[in-house]
């Protein structure tokens, strides 16, 4: 498959297991981030109703 002139399959099989694991802890960092803020968020949005 390509992606703008990028074979993403030869991307993907020339990544070690070291990088494809720091990429997937810092996308769960990000996300639980996130959803703690919206959680934060939608706790703010109730107590001011």
């Amino acid at each position: 498959m390509k992606v703008r002139g990028i074979n993403i399959a030869s991307l993907q099989s020339s990544m070690t297991l070291d990088s494809k694991a720091t990429i997937l802890t810092d996308l769960n960092k990000i996300l639980t981030q996130g959803l703690h803020e919206s959680t934060i968020k939608k706790e703010k949005e109730k107590k001011n109703r």
